[in-house]
């Protein structure tokens, strides 16, 4: 019963835009000169990066003045990131991550100088979604001012520094504790004017314990570039990050915020018996008939497919038939009751049809290419001699693969189905690449 009333050691701040109406420059949020770019939030308002991969390059300015130093100490930053396990095989405390990796360099104190590899690792933890912990454990929410301030005035104070212990992940509490290290508060309270760099009213973190001691566990998350002590480095992520990042990445977390204003919220039908399996056609079979069928009869043929307005092009082309005819004659000068003999004449006739081109705004090809393999039988027509008139037979030889013009692959027309409340049952999305050194492609079909 008493280790179940401890209070957690562990806790961290997550951030995100400034988009609630009382985080304001004058309560202490917002303030550019100390390089803000997140406000702290609150249990289910985090934002996380979803981009599993993310990229990162050195520009010609950088280069001159650190030179490969430089991109050394940044490698080594973004190295302590991926050297990270995967969230799910930590312990439930994170007994196996230290709670202070902060060190100092005599001459670089000296110096003057801030070292790179932990500027770069702190922005790097709060491009991740990691606020300052120990500067929001207590923050103000709102401030109302009395007839003579300071005196009279009332603060709503509130904390958005979140413990990971003993609770679960999703049922958070919170925390006046930050890698062990307890924090008390005073407010900071200027009332007109203040300095540069400050909010009119600031609710400041004191450590209970001995500062000196305190500043040891100071985690990543609150070492922002414009605090940082000259001499001071990190030689990796401490508890509190490693749970800050562990509850952003952790599986299964989604939150669902309200549509924003002039936008509309369609819920896609996913359940098991709305979904239904995909079926392609014949994409060669599709272009063929489109060639030869004017709009209402392509429609016919494929119901629900969407022709895109004056896009049909009508063209004239010569259709060539060819009909050979077999009859009997007598040959010149043949001698008398000689029989006559079996001719064959070819015919061809030339006649002028309309062909169509146009674009579709519901349908998907996958495979599609100028190019594709087509099976060619040559077929003759032999005439036995002596047959009777109209007698043939055909030899094939053996079907061969050429490499030609034309058009193959899958196809499927896309139909979205609206109920009376505006609901999508179904859409599919195609996300299409070329593959390099190949005139053919890839598309990839997202059911959303």
């Amino acid at each position: 019963m008493l280790a179940a009333g401890l209070p957690s050691a562990l806790a961290f701040s997550t951030g995100g835009p400034f988009n609630e109406a009382y985080q304001v420059r004058d309560l202490g949020y917002n303030i550019g000169e100390r390089g803000d770019i997140m406000a702290p939030k609150n249990i289910g308002e985090d934002y996380r990066r979803n981009t599993p991969v993310l990229y990162y390059a050195f520009d010609e300015n950088f280069l001159d003045y650190f030179g490969s130093n430089g991109v050394w100490a940044v490698d080594q930053a973004f190295a302590i990131l991926n050297n990270l396990q995967p969230v799910s095989s930590y312990s439930p405390d994170l007994s196996e991550i230290p709670l202070e990796s902060k060190r100092f360099n005599q001459t670089a104190g000296a110096l003057n100088l801030i070292d790179l590899k932990s500027a770069a690792l702190s922005i790097l933890v709060e491009e991740l979604g990691l606020a300052d912990p120990i500067r929001y454990t207590w923050t103000l929410h709102d401030r109302s001012a009395g007839a003579s301030c300071p005196v009279g005035n009332e603060y709503l104070v509130t904390k958005r520094n979140l413990e990971i212990m003993p609770s679960n992940l999703d049922q958070l509490q919170y925390s006046s504790y930050v890698n062990g290290v307890l924090y008390s508060y005073f407010i900071r309270e200027f009332c007109a004017n203040p300095p540069f760099g400050y909010g009119l009213s600031e609710a400041w973190e004191i450590p209970v314990d001995v500062p000196l001691y305190a500043g040891l566990f100071v985690p990543v998350a609150s070492a922002q570039l414009n605090t940082m002590a000259p001499g001071g480095f990190y030689t990796g992520l401490t508890r509190d990050d490693v749970a800050g990042l562990r509850y952003l990445l952790r599986s299964g977390h989604v939150h669902w915020e309200d549509n924003p204003l002039n936008s509309f919220v369609f819920v896609t039908n996913n359940a098991p018996t709305g979904l239904q399996l995909m079926v392609t056609s014949n994409l060669t079979l599709l272009a063929a008939q489109s060639l030869t069928n004017d709009d209402a009869g392509f429609q016919a043929l494929y119901p629900g497919v969407v022709i895109v307005p004056q896009s049909t092009i009508p063209t004239f082309t010569n259709v060539v038939t060819t009909n050979i005819t077999a009859y009997y004659t007598n040959a010149p000068n043949a001698p008398a009751g000689t029989p006559p003999q079996l001719k064959y004449t070819t015919n061809y006739d030339v006649n002028v049809a309309l062909v169509y081109s146009r674009q579709f705004a519901n349908v998907v090809t996958n495979g599609y290419s100028p190019m594709t393999w087509v099976t060619v039988i040559d077929t003759n027509v032999v005439f036995p001699p002596n047959a009777p008139a109209g007698w043939f037979t055909t030899n094939s030889s053996t079907p061969v693969s050429m490499w030609t013009n034309g058009v193959s692959g899958d196809s499927r027309v896309l139909v979205t189905k609206w109920s009376a409340t505006g609901t999508i049952e179904e859409r599919v999305e195609p996300v299409c690449k070329p593959k390099e050194g190949n005139e053919r492609g890839e598309c990839f079909l997202f059911r959303c």
